[in-house]
């Protein structure tokens, strides 16, 4: 019975430590934003790519996403770009070249096309993913992987376009 006890302490432990993020955070450096969602950073001495986990912002660039996002938001493809460089800009006031950023991993760590996945925590300990959804310029992801954020970003997502931040705000749709 004692072991059965301590092997439940251990798991809840572990458990506990894992999930309130008690282990030391990666670092890097940020060489440019490259999309509202995809940052070019000097990550463990290499140049990589790294996408927001749990967040999605429009394209800037045109590809089927950009026809989908115009037919699921009844928006034109030029607003849904327009909507992407906004985003993009966005990023670029809150991260630039040289600051110093946080990285934390869910459970998928590359996407398909082998880029980093993961939250950005910027210095003064905002989560860059959720301050792009809060202001209205991200939607969340619809993942089934990296989750860990879900509720937040969903409840962000709910008071932006609310509050019509961001890409929600009747200015845009007048550009």
């Amino acid at each position: 019975m004692k072991r059965i006890f301590e092997s439940v302490l251990f798991v809840f432990i572990l458990n506990v430590i894992f999930s309130s993020g008690l282990f030391a955070l990666d670092k890097a450096i940020v060489e440019s934003v490259t999309d509202g969602d995809i940052l070019k950073v000097i990550y463990k001495n290499n140049e990589e790519r790294f996408r927001l986990a749990g967040i999605d912002t429009p394209e800037t660039k045109m590809t089927d996403a950009v026809r989908a996002n115009a037919e699921k938001y009844e928006k034109t493809v030029s607003d849904i770009l327009l909507m992407g460089k906004r985003a993009m800009e966005y990023t670029k006031s809150l991260v630039k070249p040289n600051d110093k950023i946080s990285i934390e991993f869910d459970v998928q760590f590359l996407d398909k096309d082998g880029k980093y996945l993961g939250y950005v925590y910027l210095e003064d300990g905002r989560m860059l993913n959720e301050e792009l959804v809060r202001e209205g310029f991200a939607s969340p992801s619809s993942s089934r992987l990296n989750v860990k954020y879900k509720k937040r970003f969903l409840q962000a997502f709910t008071e932006a376009r609310k509050n019509k931040k961001g890409l929600w705000s009747p200015a845009e749709d007048s550009k």
